[in-house]
Formats: C-alpha cells, sequence, structure tokens
C-alpha cells in the first residue's frame, strides 16, 4: 500500500508531522489524491484561457491546485480553474491568459470517480531541460541537483506541509511528466536514462517506492525523432509507467506549443493513462465499460484466422470452378456463416492489419499507407490507441498473437537510437539485446511468437519471441538451396537466422498457436481467451511445406493454399479436442487479393482464378483487390451452411466482438466500426448495417475508393494500385471511350466486373459519393458518434 502522508524535503527525507498547536484532523478534514505535474511548457500551459467555454472555465469545486513558478511565489493551495501557468513576458500576475493539461485532466479524473477530491502539485517552467535544469543530482548534495528540481522538491515540501496544517490528508497517486522540446538534440538513449534517472530520485525524495509516472510525448515536429522515442520507451517500459500520445494534437505556433483544444485533450488523455497505471481499470470515458456483469466463463472464445493474399476465388465454398482442395475452409463455411460481400480495409497489408487490430481506417493516421520492411516503423497503432486486443484484455481475455505482425516496430541500435529503417543495412544495424517497442505486447497481447514484416519475402529472417528475437540472424539468405519456380521469386536476399526455415514458417505458427490452446485449457481454464493465428500463407515466395509438396494438381501455390487449409483444419481439431469449439467464435479473412504473379501463372498454367468472378488484384481497388472470404462458426449462435450478403469490413470486427462481449466503445475508438452481430446471428431482417464502406488502395489517402448500395466510385485515376502497362497485367487492361482523370463510377449490379465507368452518365451520383467520402475524412471517421454512458 502507497505511503500516506509522506514527503521529504530538499535537505533530508522526512516524515511529515504534525505541527505544534495544530489539529492533525477535523471533523471537516477532506482526503485528498495528489498528483504531481511537472516538465517544461507544455505542462505549465500555453493553451489559452479566452478559447474555453465559460463552463470549463469556472473553478472546479473538487480539486485544488498549488502552482509555484519561480520566480513566482505561490499562493498556495487554491480551487483549481484555468491560468496557473506563466507564458513568456507575462508580468501581471496569477491568474494568467494561459492553461496546461491539468483542466481537462482534474475533469476527466472527477468524472471517472465522482467522489474523489484532486490536489494537483504544479512545478513547471518552459525552456527547461534535463540535462541540467532537472538534473535530479545527489540526494545528500544540493549543489548537484538542477534548479528545477530542486524547486519541485521544495513545492512539494511546502504543498503536503500545508495539507497537513489544514487538518486534511492525502495520499501521493503519481507523477505527470511533459518536456522534452529542450532536449531535441540529445540523443535516445542519453535521454531515457535522464529520464529514467528522474524518476526514480523522485521516487526516493517523496518516500513512494512504486509511484507511478506517466510521460507525455512531444510534438512531432519533424525533428524530435530521438526524444519522442526515448519517452515512449520509458513510459511503456514497467508496471508503473504509462505513456501519453501526442497524436492527432495540434499547435498554434510553429509545431511546439499545443493550443486550448489539444491541451484540454492531452489532460484527457493524462487522466486515461493514469486510471489505467494506477487504478488498474478502465475508464468510462476512453477505455470501456462493461454493459453489464458477466462471469469470465460465460465470455466466449475468439479465435481469428488471417490468410496473406489469399483470394475470394481461391476457396471452394466462393468458387466453383476452383482447382485446388480447400476441404476444411468448406467445413468451416458449412458450419457456420458464408459472406459475400466482406472487404480488407486495404488492398495491402500492413493498413489492412492496422484496421483490424483499431476499427480505423489506415489513411486517418501519419503514415497510414505505407508497407513496412526490415527494421521499419514505427508502429502505426498509437500507445494509447484502444485496440482489439486491448479491449478484449482489459475485461479479463488472455490474449495472444502468433505468425506475422507487420503493423510497424521500434528497433534500436547499439547507441539506443531508433532505427525505423526500411532497408537491408537497416537489419545490420539492430541491437539485437534491447527490447523492440510498439509490437503486439505493447498492443495488448500477452503473449507474441512471429515476425516483424512478411515472414520469407523481407529482409529480416528472424523470428520475434515477446519483445526479443532469441536467435538473430547470422549470414545472408543463399536462395540457391531454396525451391525455383515461377511463384519463388518474391524473396529478398536478406538476413537468416539459424533456426529460421523459409518452407516451414506455417508449421512454427501452427505449433505456437496449438500449444497455446493447450496451456491455456491446463492453467486457466475458467479465462476466456482472444487468439489471433496470423498465417503467411499465401503470401508469395510459395513455399509449402515439405509435407504438403505435390499434394494438389495446381503447382506449388496450390499446394500452399491446401497447406493452408489444412491448418485452419488443424486449429479446429484442436478446438475440438480441448473442448472448446462450443463456446469459440471462430473468424477467417484475408488480409487482401491476391498477388500479380500468382494470378498471371495461376490462371495460364493451371486454369485457376483466385480473384474469381472480380476485375483486380492485390493493390487494386477494383473488387479483386479486396473482396475476401469471411467466415463465421459460433456453434448454437451463427446458423450452419448460411450466407450474408451484408457489406462488411475488417474494420467490423471490433465493434462486433465489443457487443458480443458487452462492452462500450468509447467514441475515439473504432471509428470506422460497425458491429456485424445482427447479420451474423441471422437477425438483421435483409436490412443493411452499413451505410457506405470506404477502401483504401495502395497509395494510401491518394487512393480512395467507397461503396454505397450498388454504386462504387474509385476517387482516383486508374486502379488505384498497379500499373497495367506490366508484362503480367498488360492483357487484362479493359479498353474504355470515358476518361478516369476524374474518378471511376461503376454499378456492380448491372456490371460487377466493373467494366463500364458511368461517371459520365450518372454524375449526380459521383458527386453524392465524392461528398461523402470527403465529409468522412472530415469528420475522422464513418461510424456514428457514439454517446456517452
Amino acid at each position: 500500500m502507497r505511503a500516506l502522508l509522506m514527503i521529504c524535503s530538499r535537505l533530508l527525507c522526512l516524515t511529515l508531522v504534525t505541527l505544534a498547536g495544530l489539529p492533525t484532523c477535523s471533523a471537516f478534514a477532506d482526503h485528498y489524491d495528489v498528483y504531481l505535474l511537472a516538465g517544461q511548457s507544455n505542462m505549465d500551459g500555453r493553451g489559452t484561457v479566452s478559447d474555453l467555454t465559460d463552463r470549463q472555465r469556472k473553478p472546479n469545486d473538487d480539486a485544488i491546485i498549488y502552482y509555484r513558478n519561480l520566480p513566482t511565489t505561490s499562493d498556495g493551495w487554491q480551487p483549481l480553474a484555468p491560468g496557473f501557468s506563466i507564458p513568456p513576458k507575462h508580468k501581471e500576475g496569477l491568474p494568467s491568459p494561459t492553461f496546461g493539461p491539468e483542466i481537462g485532466f482534474a475533469a476527466n479524473m472527477l468524472k471517472a470517480s465522482p467522489d474523489t477530491k484532486l490536489a494537483l502539485i504544479k512545478g513547471s517552467n518552459g525552456g527547461t531541460n534535463l540535462r541540467a535544469d532537472w538534473k535530479p543530482g545527489n540526494q545528500d548534495d544540493i549543489e548537484s541537483q538542477g534548479p528545477r528540481y530542486r524547486d519541485f522538491i521544495e513545492t512539494i515540501r511546502l504543498a503536503t506541509d500545508d495539507l497537513t496544517k489544514r487538518g486534511d490528508t492525502f495520499t501521493i497517486r503519481c507523477l505527470l511528466w511533459h518536456q522534452g522540446e529542450s532536449d531535441s538534440k540529445t540523443n535516445s538513449k542519453k535521454h531515457q536514462e535522464r529520464l529514467e534517472e528522474l524518476i526514480t530520485r523522485l521516487r526516493e525524495d517523496v518516500k513512494v517506492a512504486d509511484l507511478p509516472a506517466v510521460v507525455g510525448e512531444v510534438y512531432d515536429n519533424g525533428k524530435r525523432d530521438k526524444v519522442r522515442a526515448a519517452i515512449q520507451a520509458v513510459g511503456t517500459n514497467g508496471d508503473h509507467t504509462g505513456f501519453v500520445s501526442a497524436e492527432g494534437l495540434t499547435t498554434w505556433d510553429a509545431g511546439t506549443h499545443f493550443d486550448a483544444a489539444s491541451q484540454l485533450e492531452l489532460g484527457k488523455r493524462f487522466a486515461d493513462a493514469v486510471t489505467r497505471v494506477v487504478h488498474k481499470q478502465a475508464t468510462p470515458d476512453i477505455e470501456l465499460v462493461s454493459k453489464q456483469s458477466t462471469s469470465r466463463k460465460s465470455q466466449p472464445n475468439v479465435l481469428f484466422i488471417l490468410a496473406d493474399d489469399l483470394g475470394y476465388g481461391d476457396l471452394g465454398c466462393y468458387n466453383p470452378t476452383s482447382r485446388i482442395p480447400t476441404p476444411n475452409l468448406d467445413r468451416l463455411a458449412q458450419q457456420g456463416m458464408r459472406f459475400t460481400d466482406a472487404h480488407s480495409p486495404c488492398t495491402v497489408c500492413t493498413p489492412t492489419r492496422y484496421s483490424l487490430m483499431t476499427g480505423q481506417m489506415a489513411f486517418r493516421v501519419p503514415n497510414g499507407g505505407r508497407v513496412f520492411s526490415g527494421a521499419g516503423g514505427p508502429s502505426l497503432i498509437a500507445p494509447d490507441k484502444l485496440t482489439l486486443p486491448k479491449m478484449l484484455r482489459d475485461i479479463g481475455y488472455s490474449t495472444a498473437c502468433f505468425g506475422k505482425w507487420h503493423i510497424g516496430l521500434t528497433f534500436y541500435d547499439e547507441a539506443g537510437e531508433p532505427i525505423h529503417d526500411g532497408s537491408p543495412e537497416s537489419i545490420q544495424r539492430i541491437d539485437f539485446g534491447r527490447d523492440i517497442v510498439g509490437g503486439p505486447l505493447d498492443c495488448g497481447f500477452d503473449q507474441f511468437f512471429g515476425t516483424a514484416c512478411c515472414p520469407t519475402t523481407d529482409w529480416l529472417y528472424a523470428y520475434i519471441d515477446g519483445k526479443q528475437i532469441p536467435v538473430p540472424p547470422t549470414s545472408k539468405l543463399d536462395k540457391s538451396k531454396l525451391p525455383q519456380h515461377p511463384y519463388s521469386n518474391d524473396n529478398r536476399i536478406g538476413y537468416v537466422a539459424p533456426d529460421f526455415d523459409l518452407e516451414e514458417v506455417d508449421m512454427k505458427f501452427l505449433e505456437k498457436s496449438q500449444r497455446y490452446l493447450k496451456e491455456h485449457v491446463a492453467k486457466t481454464p475458467d479465462q476466456p481467451f482472444f487468439l489471433l493465428h496470423s498465417a503467411q500463407a499465401v503470401h508469395l515466395p510459395s513455399f509449402p511445406g515439405n509435407a504438403f509438396k505435390g499434394k494438389t494438381d495446381s503447382g506449388p501455390h496450390g499446394d500452399f493454399i491446401f497447406e493452408l487449409d489444412w491448418v485452419v483444419g488443424e486449429l479446429m481439431k484442436t478446438l475440438d479436442e480441448l473442448n472448446l469449439s462450443d463456446n469459440t467464435i471462430v473468424m477467417f479473412s484475408s488480409d487482401n487479393g491476391p498477388e500479380v504473379p500468382t494470378i498471371y501463372h495461376m490462371r495460364k498454367d493451371y486454369d485457376h482464378d483466385g480473384a474469381h468472378p472480380w476485375r483486380g488484384v492485390k493493390r487494386d481497388n477494383w473488387e479483386g483487390g479486396h473482396r475476401v472470404p469471411f467466415l463465421v462458426r459460433w456453434p448454437g449462435k451463427v446458423p450452419a451452411n448460411s450466407t450474408s450478403t451484408q457489406l462488411t469490413s475488417l474494420t467490423d470486427v471490433m465493434a462486433t466482438v465489443a457487443e458480443i462481449t458487452d462492452v462500450s466503445l468509447p467514441n475515439d475508438a473504432a471509428e470506422d466500426s460497425f458491429s456485424m452481430l445482427p447479420a451474423i446471428l441471422d437477425q438483421d431482417g435483409g436490412k443493411p448495417i452499413r451505410p457506405y464502406i470506404l477502401q483504401q488502395g495502395f497509395r494510401g489517402k491518394d487512393s480512395l475508393a467507397i461503396r454505397q448500395g450498388k454504386w462504387k466510385l474509385l476517387n482516383h485515376k486508374g486502379s488505384g494500385g498497379n500499373n497495367y502497362d506490366h508484362p503480367m497485367l498488360k492483357q487484362y487492361e479493359l479498353p474504355s471511350d470515358v476518361s478516369d482523370e476524374n474518378g471511376s463510377l461503376y454499378d456492380l449490379e448491372a456490371d460487377p466486373g466493373e467494366t463500364k465507368n458511368l461517371i459520365l452518365e450518372a454524375p449526380e451520383v459521383a458527386e453524392q459519393l465524392r461528398s461523402q467520402l470527403e465529409k468522412s475524412i472530415q469528420n475522422g471517421r464513418s461510424s456514428p458518434a457514439r454517446t456517452e454512458r
């Protein structure tokens, strides 16, 4: 239990004592949760008070503040209101015309815990650095301490003494820290060490050994990558630390000081992080609220199997003319529901995987059109972004991911600098003794084993276990030892670990998923689980395992698809053997359509069309690039051997699972997610759930499309991805008398093959769709705003 009523002076660590002649408590004494706010200008605050509403400007009855920013002395404890900030050249005293994150922080903390009283001790100052100003020095040597650190410790002593004199009691709950702009030229390792040293010493000086610390990220002006990486590393490594992202915040000046709206949002994010770290519970505003008390055992398990580059026409249950046997996936369709109008959010892997994990279209976030390679990063998922696994873990689920990640990571070099480089040379810079940041374990998964990017294509051929690569690469890949055929040309000559067999990757992933399921049942049988099995198959190169070579009459790629089907069958068998099937929702889909060489050679050599019956392939915004298989099985809930024509996207998985598990999503999560629960329960009455759907092509925000009912608008020139002058695609280019300079409009009911551009014949439809697309971009969401509960 945290120490109460304990603090140190700047000279000696002393337990607070009762002052002579003053009572230790009174009949009207209050108990306060104390939060320590420190840092530089964005903690001090440069938000303009005049931009606040009248309600936001009013003093808060349940929060007080002790502000000291030398040479300005404190007026003691005051009701919390905007104006406890000293902007440059301000000479008129307090209140000032500016405010910091304390306003939004207190409002959200009190909203989450209305019976709490807050006491904020604020000692921040603009333009200060960690190297000198905030240097903690030696505890028994004042001269070794930086002036700002020394003053802050004195401020804490004065403030807590005053509380004691008032007869109040208190608990020091957490440090809130926001600083770094003045240290932008410091290397990441040094800044991380200095920040960790400050937090450690502060814990000693206030005599709270496990005092939580939440650190805020500085604004990304393109010149602060090193300090931003250090702050994130401190905030995401440890049980008693939290991190607040600056993603989406705006500044009123040239990329440094947050404006009024962003200061309120910053405070809100601090409140959310504090609640997660200090109270170990979800806030009603940011995280999630259980609609009703439900025992863990009654919640269904969720197994999501994600294939890679598998086309709509690659499965027998979707394509009667398929040349490849897929008995296990066909059986899964018979046991559950087959969606015929399901779509990957993007036509390539990284953005789709981001959208599956967050319920948000990737084009809405920085670098959201990027496909990572090598040591590329950082993660597209902001540290404070609610994800599908975080959502489930927060309500008691065990969460695990085995397979391909490919949403971005941060590797570090020996100097502690983030690499964020997709080149082959980046692999040689990785310090394999350092933890990897931003991966699955930082995004809500309890366990992870897999690869950073495409397992058998990338520059890095090595397995990540948790946050490290236990067996690093030792040599360059020797392609002469691998199969040679038209489907084997997609792997780069990268660096390979001794234990990485490119032909048995999916067997390794299967082994890990099966072991997880067995150990889970043995150790925690009453706990629900969420397992994401993210396959390598059937991304090129097509390297089926030894047990599957020659198993079909459709060549190596046919064998590879057959192996994927077998893996699905083995996972279903494991669920059966462990008596998990009846209470496990199984979902199966693909991250986008089939690859160009795959389509070209499989059509030519084996008369198999993985995109059947659609136009386009991977990277294209035509249907073949993103209309994918989507199967759902939930015994006793989902009607067996059923079909749904609901228009849906993989972004919808998050809202669907949220409704299934009685979770209320906050407004700033799953912004493009609609619950398909009425559809999978066959209770939608044939009515559309989604008003429209967005699609993202290969070029990110520059290649967007929108579909509403039968109408589909490609708001870009061409396919949105592939160049159809390519030798493998030239024969599939369709001539048109209508220019696509202003986009393409298709009627999918009359023309499912997207052969006729109607943009000149139905300009009003095109304009309506374009307007809806622009509105969705501006609103930052396609799902309706959610009301607070």
